[in-house]
C-alpha cells in the first residue's frame, strides 16, 4: 500500500505539470471593423453653405485562441499543490499534506469552472483526485500497522 501512495502521488505530480502545458480557457477572436464615416453640414452667417466628410475609423480586432495553465493564475494553484505533495506528502509523510494539495487543486479547477472544462482543468482535476486517494491510502497503511510514507 505505501507504494501504490507514492505512486499516486507521482503520477499526480506528472499530471499537474502537465496540465500547465494544456490549453485552460478558449477566447473567440474579435473581428477588425471599419465605422462608417459620415457627412457634416457648416452654413455660416453670409448663407454659404458646405459639407465635410469624416472618414470612418479602423477598429482593431483582437486575437483568439487558447491558453495554457502557464499564463494564467492558475499556475500558482498548481505550483502549491505540487509543493504540498512532494514536500508534505512524500518527504514528511504527512497525509494531511496530501488532503490539502488536493484541495488546493480542486481550488484552482473551480477558478477556471466559468471558462468551461477543458484539457487543463481536467488533467489537475484528475492530478487532485491522486492526491486524495494516495492520503487515503496512507490512512489504510497506518490504520493496518505498517509504516507512513
Amino acid at each position: 500500500m505505501v507504494q501504490s501512495a507514492r505512486g499516486l502521488t507521482l503520477l499526480g505530480t506528472a499530471l499537474a505539470v502537465l496540465s500547465l502545458g494544456l490549453p485552460w480557457r478558449s477566447i473567440a477572436a474579435t473581428p477588425t471593423y471599419l465605422t462608417p464615416g459620415y457627412y457634416s453640414n457648416y452654413c455660416d452667417y453670409s448663407g454659404y453653405c458646405y459639407s465635410t466628410y469624416t472618414p470612418g475609423v479602423l477598429i482593431p480586432g483582437l486575437p483568439g485562441g487558447s491558453y495554457p495553465g502557464t499564463d494564467s493564475v492558475v499556475r500558482f494553484f498548481i505550483a502549491t499543490a505540487v509543493a504540498l505533495a512532494l514536500i508534505g506528502g512524500l518527504y514528511l509523510g504527512r497525509r494531511s499534506a496530501l488532503r490539502w494539495a488536493a484541495y488546493v487543486g480542486v481550488a484552482g479547477v473551480a477558478l477556471y469552472l466559468l471558462y468551461g472544462l477543458m484539457g487543463g482543468t481536467l488533467c489537475l482535476l484528475v492530478a487532485s483526485a491522486c492526491f486524495w486517494l494516495a492520503s487515503r491510502s496512507v490512512i489504510r497503511t497506518e490504520q493496518a500497522g505498517a509504516p507512513s510514507v
